[in-house]
């Protein structure tokens, strides 16, 4: 199907004549003319009666109207959607995390400016985040990692700090700080292994010459927390992630390589597109690295 040929059979039909046509299309009568022909000799059919300067449909080309009307009507309706959606009115942001925390108050100031669009925020740790990225299922990621190579583009956000963590009655749940030797040699909780988390701990603790004894592993950071607070061992998490909780206390922790940063990320493809160059500014007014 020439949808150029469709429009202008729906045009001489809606205006009732080849002329009015020609000055609604903004082209010439004779260009008209040529395009319903070439569609009345693809269907092997006339569509107009013509006699003299007035045209009137056949019964072909008033089945076909009908047709077109409600074409042209999603047509419209197409143009007003890209219209909106040009001026940031509507549209759908898909979001990875792999946590909810330190991001909600960028997306509420983002919804602020964009009350329309919607938000879709999908959960998981880094690897998964990284890959939905990767495959075009989200448009923008927000990750904790020491370091984030070139492969995205990337906006850091704010810095963290790995803090352990311990059941109110453990021995050391009353110490302010710690060493991170401390850590040496007690039961110990850890994340999956392809937890951002579990892997800063792990390099840090290596470099130190820290052997926690890990007890279990668990794959999340909500599980975790109940595995501390019911006094089965300690554990470590980024320090912004952890709530007031009356059962945990929450540790400093002196030692290198247990800082990260939350970066916002996107692919090159994706950050010319216009919703997530409005995330990105609404980000850049909020860095706060401190």
């Amino acid at each position: 199907m020439n949808f150029t040929w469709i429009r202008a059979f729906h045009t001489v039909a809606s205006q009732k004549g080849f002329t009015r046509a020609a000055e609604s299309l903004g082209i010439s009568q004779p260009a008209v003319s040529g395009h319903v022909q070439s569609l009345e000799q693809q269907i092997g059919q006339s569509l107009f009666a013509r006699k003299g300067h007035s045209v009137s449909l056949t019964p072909v080309g008033e089945a076909l109207l009908q047709r077109t009307r409600h074409l042209f009507a999603q047509v419209e309706e197409l143009d007003d959607f890209l219209l909106a959606a040009g001026r940031l009115e509507r549209g759908v942001l898909r979001i990875g995390a792999d946590s909810p925390h330190g991001i909600m108050d960028l997306l509420r100031d983002f919804r602020a400016r964009r009350p329309h669009i919607e938000l879709r925020l999908d959960l998981g740790n880094m690897r998964r985040v990284i890959g939905s990225l990767e495959a075009g299922e989200s448009d923008v990621a927000f990750v904790t990692a020491a370091s984030i190579g070139d492969t995205f583009i990337a906006c850091p956000l704010r810095r963290d700090r790995l803090v352990a963590i311990a059941a109110a009655g453990h021995p050391l749940a009353d110490s302010a700080r710690l060493p991170l030797q401390a850590l040496h040699d007690v039961d110990f909780i850890a994340r999956e292994r392809t937890s951002q988390t579990r892997i800063l701990f792990e390099r840090a603790a290596a470099a130190g010459g820290v052997v926690p004894r890990q007890i279990m592993e668990l794959g999340s950071r909500e599980a975790v927390r109940e595995a501390v607070a019911a006094g089965i061992g300690m554990a470590v998490v980024f320090g912004r992630e952890q709530p007031d909780d009356p059962r945990v206390r929450s540790i400093q922790l002196d030692g290198d390589g247990l800082e990260g940063t939350q970066f916002l990320l996107t692919t090159a493809e994706r950050r010319r597109l216009r919703l997530v160059e409005a995330l990105f500014s609404t980000a850049g007014q909020r860095i706060s690295l401190g």
